[in-house]
């Protein structure tokens, strides 16, 4: 009976489970189990293949902007919380810039520049697109002797008459007007490409008959390819718009 009693108070007692050591996954199994389970995978892509996607997405002619990446990024992927966490962005960028995947076109990647008004930009517009220029040697002097104050123009003047002479010659420059140094002074291309440049000299006499020449004009088709080539935004067909909208501005004022 004793031997009974026994047995019945052994069967009562809680049994400890133990798990066999084949049935035991390492830290490093359990996370390649962990992995190849659909559960666990994330349907989401990388950030680098996201921001390649973005870029496509939003591409024009002279790139695509950092602003339109990331609107594109929040648009489509709002789990990455990219406003809370923009630096997700900026080391993608940065990765991909360092391997070679995509190349900076101007300003920086990570910090893009603020949105030039188009009000600002027209006086350049102007200046670059204006054919022909030319100017004469009273204001290319002026010109010079104010923004390259190191040529000493207007303590020797003989070196930009010489300079002046020499352009001619060589068919870089055409004189309109005058004789020697003197008179107007117009600028030969070749293509798109003006002859005269080189020497510091020759710059500086290019720089002072584009800016100091007059009247500026140019054509609203000229503008507008200028204005896309160089200052796209997010949107061609606003940037348009605000376009018209800054010229009509200028020509009431």
């Amino acid at each position: 009976k004793k031997d009974e009693k026994d047995q019945s108070k052994e069967k009562e007692k809680k049994v400890k489970k133990t798990i066999p050591s084949w049935a035991t996954l390492s830290a490093s199994q359990l996370a390649r189990a962990q992995k190849q389970t659909p559960m666990a995978s994330s349907p989401r892509p990388k950030m680098d293949a996201i921001l390649t996607e973005a870029i496509k997405a939003c591409f024009q002619k002279s790139g695509a902007s950092v602003v339109a990446i990331r609107k594109y990024i929040i648009h489509k992927y709002p789990s990455l919380e990219l406003e809370r966490r923009g630096y997700l962005l900026k080391q993608a960028l940065k990765r991909e810039l360092n391997r070679g995947v995509i190349k900076q076109n101007r300003s920086s990647a990570v910090d893009p520049e603020p949105q030039v008004k188009l009000e600002d930009v027209l006086p350049l517009a102007f200046t670059r697109l204006c054919e022909p220029k030319e100017a004469s040697y009273s204001l290319i002097r002026k010109y010079v002797s104010q923004y390259y104050p190191k040529l000493r123009v207007d303590i020797r003047p003989q070196l930009l008459k010489n300079a002046l002479q020499r352009a001619v010659e060589r068919g870089q420059l055409e004189q309109i007007t005058g004789k020697g140094a003197s008179g107007t002074f117009q600028l030969k291309k070749s293509g798109e490409k003006p002859l005269l440049g080189g020497s510091l000299m020759e710059y500086a006499i290019l720089s002072a008959i584009a800016a100091m020449n007059e009247p500026k004009t140019c054509s609203t088709t000229a503008l507008k390819k200028y204005v896309l080539e160089n200052h796209p935004g997010t949107n061609s067909n606003y940037q348009m718009h605000l376009l018209k909208k800054t010229l009509q501005k200028c020509e009431k004022n």
